[in-house]
Formats: structure tokens, C-alpha cells, sequence
């Protein structure tokens, strides 16, 4: 893989072990501030972030594909995760697709997911996490803000925590027309400790009531989604609304070109301009190919 360090650092014999075993296909260390587009990771192994590790940057990915990347736990029995690991940083994701991922072993479970951030920023928009083994999203002590997110068919879907014996850092979860379902073993698991502040009553579905929506604010706690299954012909692997379903048109009202942070985020994962009005929730927009409805809509 590729490795990005500051001049002047001594380089991997002085970097702490988990920084060594990171990064089996992209390792950014302290590298300011980094884009990574129009990419795809795959079949890449590492202890932590098998696809990405990075620390102490920032990095924006974006129109990418994060998929089969793998994560084994070292002796110790640490891992971390297997498509990105984030420590000490903040990692922006728009339009992009992050799916099957394996973790093997380990006895972490806050540190095992698709994407895991540990005392840092997490930013998704418009992308699916979907078929991960263990959880779609893990983060500790970070705050994370999720708009228009497809978090399907993983182990687990959101783990969010924080502990104030180690930080008393204010740190917040803020989620906006986002799609949490069909998770096989819960799709949230969400510990809200004081000075944290959950937010995440807008315009969202959770399929099996973990993610304790409240039933108003536009949510569709206890529902199902009626959503299809990931189309990997797609160039970003996705998760379509089909016929009828209740996540048709049930975003925000507000305009997505008004930069609001409870409107839709400006483009669907596939690129498409979301229109004003209401938005479909979750990371694609419905569309039909002529107006009139005698073609069939994409599913």
C-alpha cells in the first residue's frame, strides 16, 4: 500500500505498533490535509484499517469503493477497522460505497466495523455501508454527523460511545435523513453519557426500534424500509428505494442547495441532484426515467 508521513518523522521504527500494522492499502500519518476520489480499495489486509489508516489528518473520500478489505486481530487480540481506521483525525466520506468487509478475530468490540473513528471527527454523506461483517460504524469519544446514509445488512449498523472517566469532552451525534435497517443484530447501539448530546430525531428510518427514534420530527421508527438489495453492477455499489417505499419524498423539506444541516445532502451517492422539495431518505434518490411513468423507475 501507499504511505504518507511528514518530513522529518523517523519513520515506522519509531511509530507505536498500531500505526505499523495500519493501513493495507493507504497509510496517511500527520499528512495535513488529503483527497482521496474516483478510487477503489479492495481485497487489502492490515490490524487496523485494512483499506485506510490515518492519524492526526484529514482526510476526504469521496466517488470511491471500499469493498473485501480485510482486518485480523494481532496477538494481543487488538483490531480495528476494516475498511477505514481514524485515530486522532477527521475523515469526511460523500458519494461513495463501503461494503463486505471481514474482521477476524479480535476482542475489541468498540474497534471492530466497516469504518471506526476513535477520538475524532467522522463526516458520511450520500454513501452506503452495507454486508460488513461486525458493525457498519463504530466511533469512540468522536463526534459524527450522518446525512443521508444507506446503513444496511452489516452485523451491527451504528455503534456511537463515549467514556467520561477518560474524556469529558463535549462530543455530539447528529443524523439527518438516513436509512438504519434490516442490521442482523441491532442497528443502533448508541450510549449517551453526559456532556454527549444525541441528535438524531429527523427524517430518519430504523427497522428494529434500537435506534430509539422519536415518532415524530418526520421519523419511521418500526419500519421497513422497502428497499432492495445491494447492486454491485453499479460503479458505487448501492441500495435502491423500490415501489411504494416509505422513504419515497419523506426527507426534509428544506432546499439541499441551502446548505442547511437537516436538509438532504445536495447530491444522491450516484450524482444525482436532489431536487427542492422533499428528498428520498437514505443515500439514493428514487428517479424515473421520463415523467410520464410509462418507463419502469430505477430499483
Amino acid at each position: 500500500g501507499a504511505a504518507c508521513w511528514p518530513d522529518g518523522d523517523l519513520g515506522p521504527a519509531a511509530w507505536p505498533e498500531k500505526r505499523v500494522e495500519g493501513g493495507g492499502g493507504l497509510f496517511v500519518y500527520r499528512g495535513g490535509d488529503t483527497t482521496v476520489q474516483l478510487s477503489r480499495f479492495e481485497g487489502n489486509q492490515a490490524s487496523f484499517g485494512g483499506a485506510i489508516y490515518m492519524e492526526e489528518n484529514a482526510l476526504l473520500l469521496r466517488y470511491s469503493v471500499l469493498n473485501d478489505n480485510h482486518v485480523a486481530a494481532r496477538q494481543d487480540g487488538e483490531v480495528g477497522g476494516a475498511g477505514v481506521h481514524a485515530r486522532n483525525a477527521t475523515l469526511r466520506v460523500e458519494n461513495s460505497s463501503l461494503y463486505r468487509h471481514q474482521t477476524e478475530g479480535g476482542e475489541s468490540h468498540m474497534e471492530r466495523g466497516a469504518v471506526v473513528v476513535e477520538d475524532g471527527v467522522l463526516q458520511m454523506f450520500s454513501s452506503t455501508i452495507a454486508e460488513n461483517a461486525f458493525c457498519g460504524i463504530a466511533t469512540w469519544n468522536s463526534d459524527t454527523l450522518l446525512q443521508n446514509l444507506t446503513l444496511q445488512y452489516n452485523d451491527c449498523g451504528l455503534r456511537w460511545s463515549n467514556q467520561p472517566f477518560v474524556t469529558a469532552t463535549l462530543r455530539t451525534l447528529f443524523m439527518r435523513n438516513s436509512v438504519i435497517a434490516y442490521n442482523l443484530h441491532a442497528n443502533c447501539d448508541i450510549t449517551v453519557v453526559p456532556p454527549d448530546v444525541r441528535d438524531i430525531d429527523g427524517h430518519n428510518l430504523d427497522s428494529d426500534g434500537s435506534c430509539n427514534l422519536a415518532a415524530s420530527f418526520g421519523n419511521f421508527p418500526n419500519l421497513s424500509p422497502g428497499m432492495g438489495y445491494l447492486d454491485t453492477q453499479l460503479a458505487l455499489p448501492a441500495i435502491s428505494p423500490v415501489a411504494g417505499s416509505p422513504l419515497i419524498d419523506a426527507g426534509s423539506p428544506l432546499d439541499p442547495a441551502s446548505g442547511n444541516p437537516e436538509a438532504c445532502f445536495q447530491l444522491d451517492q450516484l450524482g444525482v441532484v436532489r431536487q427542492p422539495g422533499r428528498c428520498d431518505i437514505g443515500a439514493v434518490e428514487r428517479t424515473e426515467l421520463f415523467s410520464n411513468g410509462f418507463e419502469s423507475p430505477k430499483v
